[in-house]
């Protein structure tokens, strides 16, 4: 499949990785496209380490495996850059987003690798939502940097964003995570 699109999310349970893959595959979906999303757990324990996966393409797709050769690696919880291979399979001309205090250029040095992205995601959450819940301040920046692709746009994910959480979150909190995704699209 020439025109796969894949992506590999690294956390830690209860981060909102899940959440992210979820949100991307059904805006993609909604816009014509064809998408994947699904975790991958270890042992199941709060804190412990986990990976999410999308796949996005304009044809149906039909690999049922795990992403191991993503475009594209979202970390969320940065000392998964410690325990976790965020690079293994990473293709070459892909980019790597990193939910982190430090510089693009000193996490790229302690990597090896160039085509670092980093985010001050917890910072923003903490500002806009008041809690540190970093995963729709990083969905907001993957959008704005896959977004020469056209698979989907900030309004596509908006809306996604608001069919799903007005239920679960309410209408204040909701739209406190619309303000996340925008500040993550505009920190790009």
């Amino acid at each position: 499949m020439s025109n796969l699109f894949e992506i590999r999310i690294h956390a830690r349970a209860q981060q909102g990785a899940n959440t992210i893959a979820h949100f991307l595959a059904e805006a993609i979906i909604n816009s014509g496209k064809y998408a994947q999303a699904f975790p991958y757990y270890g042992p199941e324990r709060s804190g412990a380490p986990l990976m999410s996966f999308v796949r996005i393409s304009d044809e149906p797709i039909k690999i049922y495996s795990q992403v191991y050769n993503p475009n594209a690696v979202i970390v969320i919880d940065k000392t998964l850059l410690r325990t976790e291979d965020v690079l293994k399979g990473l293709d070459p001309k892909g980019f790597i987003l990193i939910n982190a205090k430090k510089s693009k250029k000193e996490i790229s040095r302690s990597l090896g690798y160039s085509n670092v992205k980093t985010i001050k995601a917890d910072e923003i959450s903490q500002k806009i939502l008041g809690i540190d819940i970093p995963n729709t301040v990083l969905l907001g920046a993957m959008i704005k940097l896959i977004e020469r692709y056209k698979f989907i746009t900030l309004d596509d994910i908006i809306k996604i964003t608001r069919q799903e959480f007005i239920k679960k979150l309410g209408k204040e909190m909701t739209e406190k995570n619309v303000e996340a995704i925008e500040a993550g699209y505009k920190n790009f």
